[in-house]
């Protein structure tokens, strides 16, 4: 029996093996092109607004040393894309795949995660949700069972970045914490 394989190609020439991906696949730019040109809400914003500035948007809530695992908490959609959420559940096959890119990049950017810290950066992202379904999409009243208890923040988010400026912004970001992960340790 052949092992199954699901390989891409990245925009700085690499190939990986979804099925089987090694740390070492992954660089920063890669990441932070593919996230800036994936659109969060399949979409469904006024504008566009990438998963990189999302992740950012996480980043920024969290202390210092979460910071680098909170811009990097989505990175698997820069190679999977930001499939819906309703649709996901749905899916133990994608969700599984979803695990082992995000692991396998985690480990390349050595962050390892207590549960404890694995949640604050899942209420982050939950803070971050409720902000951008407030001011990036329709309002229709209709309440989201997941953010349930989770107060939007009051931020302009009218102007999302273009996806080059979110891209550059990406990586200084990124640079900057595993700076700070390095005087931290």
């Amino acid at each position: 029996m052949t092992q199954q394989q699901a390989i891409i190609q990245t925009v700085s020439g690499r190939y990986i093996d979804l099925y089987n991906p090694k740390p070492e696949d992954f660089c920063l730019e890669d990441i932070a092109h593919h996230l800036s040109h994936v659109c969060r809400f399949g979409g469904a914003t006024w504008d566009f607004y990438s998963v990189a500035e999302h992740s950012m948007a996480v980043a920024f809530l969290l202390p210092a040393r979460l910071s680098l695992a909170g811009l990097l908490h989505d990175a698997s959609e820069a190679f999977l894309g930001d499939m819906v959420s309703t649709v996901k559940r749905t899916l133990p096959s994608y969700q599984y795949i979803e695990g082992v890119v995000q692991s396998a990049i985690y480990k390349q950017f050595d962050i390892d995660l207590s549960i404890e810290d694995a949640a604050l950066v899942k209420h982050a992202d939950l803070v971050v949700l409720a902000t951008e379904r407030a001011h990036l999409m329709p309002n229709d009243g209709i309440d989201w069972p997941m953010l349930q208890g989770i107060v939007p923040l009051d931020l302009d988010m009218h102007k999302p970045m273009l996806p080059h400026l979110a891209k550059q912004q990406f990586i200084r970001d990124a640079r900057d914490y595993m700076t700070q992960q390095e005087a931290l340790r």
